[in-house]
């Protein structure tokens, strides 16, 4: 059963004619059916401020705004659907999804099984440690057999530790409801990761536990990210199933108008000041 979606207040709507014109059901199969149907069928995550649900049950966030708009342009009704990250490339490559809105990171191993739109953000990671582990302060540190590092199951930064801390430990957790900072306060892994938009959040979740954060060259002294900090910045896209060109066309001519309007960056700080903050 469809979900209703909240709209930000403080969303700006763009003039999308030249995104419409590339947007026929004669360029794409994909779109054909969407219009048959009358219903955009979209996969997201729940992360903030990605999307989340607010007290009644309606999806709200950057994605869930960026699902109406969409669905908007294409003349349908948006119905937006939460999974867990390892699951979001499946929904789309079966075609139970028309599309993942998901702050999804592209990499080389989704492309594998699904094809991306250009991207629409960019965003970086660090890792987070207990400040009292005084033998924590380096990625050096942290690889090594007796360190165990926790990731949120099927996000982008589960790659990440692997390539940076491949001496080390690695499991992964449903992260949806649970933050992954529980598991370092709870001494059940000693190392977890975090992006960047994500670290007021995690230090909420902390209820005064002071953390660390370590990024490319240390401990991150002053707790705000340079993106020379970061871990690996990746870009970030719409994911679609693989093989129609036309669809991709039509949500490359979205994401062009997207950003160069600067319509997603006023809906992400918007969520994010909402969400987060």
């Amino acid at each position: 059963m469809a979900i209703a979606l909240v709209l930000a207040p403080s969303c700006v709507w763009a003039d999308t004619a030249a995104v419409k014109a590339a947007c026929t059901a004669d360029k794409s199969p994909t779109i054909k059916a969407i219009q048959a149907r009358g219903t955009l069928l979209w996969a997201t995550g729940l992360s903030l401020p990605t999307a989340t649900k607010d007290a009644d049950g309606n999806f709200i966030g950057v994605e869930p705004d960026n699902a109406k708009e969409l669905a908007d342009i294409l003349g349908v009704k948006a119905e937006v659907k939460d999974y867990t990250y390892d699951l979001l490339p499946p929904s789309v490559a079966t075609g139970t999804e028309d599309i993942v809105g998901a702050n999804l990171y592209i990499t080389d191993t989704r492309r594998k099984a699904i094809d991306f739109s250009d991207p629409y953000n960019h965003e970086g990671s660090v890792f987070v440690v207990l400040a009292s582990r005084t033998d924590l302060n380096s990625i050096d540190d942290m690889n090594r057999p007796d360190i165990h590092v926790i990731t949120g199951t099927g996000t982008g930064l589960v790659d990440l530790a692997a390539k940076f801390l491949n001496k080390a430990q690695q499991s992964t957790a449903d992260i949806s409801s649970i933050p992954e900072v529980q598991f370092i306060m709870t001494k059940q892994a000693d190392v977890t990761m975090v992006d960047t938009p994500r670290i007021p959040l995690m230090v909420k979740a902390a209820h005064g536990t002071a953390l660390k954060l370590i990024g490319k060259h240390g401990v991150i002294a002053s707790g705000i990210p340079t993106r020379d900090d970061m871990i690996d910045p990746y870009d970030i896209g719409f994911g679609v199933r693989k093989g129609d060109a036309g669809f991709l066309d039509c949500l490359n001519a979205w994401v062009k108008d997207l950003t160069e309007t600067g319509r997603f960056q006023k809906r992400w700080d918007f969520w994010l000041a909402k969400l987060v903050h």
